[in-house]
């Protein structure tokens, strides 16, 4: 009975050694793998320049608008409006790339070559910012802001400060016209919908008289 409770004790005495081992091999290696990536993370950031750095051989470059500025901006709905053509942005490392935010109204388009804004608004929006940002490429950015408004147009057809008898003259000979129509005058299309309907005779009515 004695031998059998040595031998015993002895085997786990063993197995407690070769446990202890394991545990011993599985600790060094996980801070040995830990050392080499931590080694391996640093060289990369230490090797891989940034954009930034490879431009700052002299003092870094600020792109910038200077003085410049844009005046509020306000078109009518289905009229086509004059070419604006926005501030360029001087200075900043390499090319400067331009990008104006938020999205324009339906109609409406900018060149980021020409920096020109064009087209005709087919939507009415109320007065909001928008913002010309020039990135150059190493990062760096101006911004320019601006507001921009797109209004229903008031239905004096004839041009006479008046919505009067002779603008509804004119409305007549348009309703029930559509896109389709040679004839089609957008003018007379107050809410834009593609057809001179009865919503546009209502949104005449109300501005009769002024």
């Amino acid at each position: 009975m004695g031998k059998w409770i040595a031998n015993k004790t002895a085997s786990a005495q063993v197995l407690f050694t070769l446990s202890f081992i394991a545990l011993a091999l599985l600790v060094f290696t996980g801070r040995l793998s830990a050392g080499s990536n931590s080694e391996i993370a640093t060289s990369s950031a230490e090797i891989a320049p940034t954009n930034k750095t490879a431009f700052q051989s002299g003092a870094d470059l600020m792109p910038s608008f200077g003085d410049a500025s844009v005046s509020a901006q306000s078109y009518l709905r289905n009229v086509e409006i004059e070419p604006l053509t926005l501030p360029q942005a001087s200075g900043g490392d390499g090319q400067l790339a331009y990008i104006l935010l938020p999205f324009l109204p339906a109609g409406l388009s900018f060149d980021p070559e020409t920096l020109t804004l064009s087209g005709t608004p087919t939507e009415a929006i109320a007065k909001r910012p928008y913002t010309l940002s020039a990135l150059d490429a190493d990062g760096d950015f101006a911004s320019l802001t601006f507001t921009l408004d797109v209004q229903m147009p008031r239905p004096d057809f004839n041009g006479d400060g008046r919505v009067d008898f002779a603008d509804f003259l004119l409305f007549t000979a348009q309703f029930g016209l559509s896109q389709s129509d040679a004839e089609f005058d957008a003018r007379f299309d107050l809410d834009g919908d593609g057809t001179i309907g009865f919503v546009d005779f209502l949104i005449f009515g109300r501005a009769f008289g002024n």
